[in-house]
């Protein structure tokens, strides 16, 4: 499903059905967060394939960026693959947005 608004006048969001017959309004919003920890650092993880996680550093800076050899991906954002089986303290947070 997704959350789109019917018009730029209206400040109503509704939940889009794969047919337009059904119309839900949306009573909650959140956004779900898996956080992770690699070598120490946190991160949070954004994609897992073959036994590899791609993690993005929660707080980066040069020691930690070092010590993990994360790239950068854009201006202050620093991915790496990590081995799943080294991840650990995995928690997934829902984070809750207002309406």
């Amino acid at each position: 499903m997704t959350a789109a608004r019917e018009a730029p006048h209206v400040a109503e969001f509704r939940v889009l059905a794969m047919t337009r017959a059904a119309r839900y309004a949306v009573e909650a919003l959140s956004r779900r967060v898996r956080y992770a920890r690699w070598r120490g650092v946190p991160c949070t993880a954004l994609h897992q394939e073959a036994g590899w996680t791609r993690l993005r550093l929660c707080r980066p800076d040069a020691d930690s960026v070092a010590a993990l050899g994360a790239q950068c991906y854009e201006r202050g954002i620093y991915e790496v693959w990590a081995p799943t089986a080294e991840i650990a303290d995995h928690s997934i947070v829902d984070i809750e947005y207002a309406l």
